[in-house]
């Protein structure tokens, strides 16, 4: 097995916000709610929503300096991060040239 060339701790997945709610609710249900709780600024036990964006705009830096130096880059790391970098380098002018939803999803750009 090949291991990594390099790994990179701001690519590590967004903590899914914990609050504590007087109620009981089903898990796709808490799960909602706390991202929405989350996303409005109500930071509970997690890295804030801000913070969170700030992180994957500097993942996204990194990963735009590595395909420059490189051309192709290889990156395994988590949904919701991916969707905030898949953001800015769309922003930066990339382009998107495949996109699976599913779970163990791929995403290709192009600078």
């Amino acid at each position: 097995n090949k291991r990594p060339s390099e790994t990179f701790n701001v690519l590590r997945e967004i903590t899914i916000p914990h609050y504590n709610l007087p109620f009981t609710l089903k898990t796709s249900t808490w799960l909602y709610l706390n991202r929405v709780l989350w996303t409005l600024g109500i930071k509970g036990s997690s890295e804030s929503y801000s913070a969170a964006k700030k992180r994957a705009i500097t993942a996204s830096k990194q990963l735009i300096k590595l395909a420059v130096e490189h051309d192709k880059v290889v990156v395994v790391s988590h949904g919701y991060l991916n969707f905030f970098i898949r953001r800015y380098l769309l922003k930066q002018g990339w382009c998107l040239k495949e996109k699976s939803s599913c779970y163990w999803g791929i995403t290709r750009l192009k600078s």
